[in-house]
């Protein structure tokens, strides 16, 4: 598997399969915005796109994760983790958040797994299923990509 930043290619399998999975084109002016800016990355396999991941880089000064779609077909084979993995290493701030409903298990259980801490919850986005918040401090990660940043713009 191979994870990396979409680019305009993968717009139409992008938007089929987050179609597929919501039952709704009604993201795609969004997603296409995220492909354009940079802020969406994909897991690849065999030529095709097995998941991806959006991002927002200006949530209170942190970036926070704003999507993770897996088709059906490639669940529960670790392709949210090695993106989520993937995006721990490109930011550049100490700490990355994301949310999830209460009511979706998985993403829980994907967050309790990867370290992720429950830090808040938002009311009402969607009536009777609140929004819960975690974030993992990544001040490790980011000591070496801050001094490769450095070493690579001062040369």
């Amino acid at each position: 598997m191979i994870t990396r930043y979409a680019n305009i290619n993968d717009t139409i399998e992008i938007l089929r399969m987050d179609e597929k999975v919501i039952h709704s084109s009604s993201r795609s002016g969004y997603l296409s915005e995220m492909i354009d800016h940079h802020r969406c990355l994909v897991a690849e396999q065999n030529a095709s796109i097995s998941g991806f991941l959006t991002f927002d880089t200006n949530f209170f000064g942190y970036w926070f994760i704003s999507l993770v779609i897996v088709d059906p077909a490639y669940r529960q084979k670790g392709i949210a983790t090695a993106l989520i993995k993937h995006l721990e290493k490109l930011c550049p701030t100490s700490k990355l958040f994301t949310s999830t409903n209460q009511s979706n298990l998985p993403m829980h259980n994907l967050c309790d797994r990867l370290g992720y801490l429950k830090t808040g919850i938002i009311e009402n986005l969607d009536e009777g299923d609140p929004e819960i918040i975690y974030f993992k401090r990544l001040a490790d990660v980011n000591a070496n990509l801050i001094i490769d940043h450095l070493v690579v713009h001062r040369s």
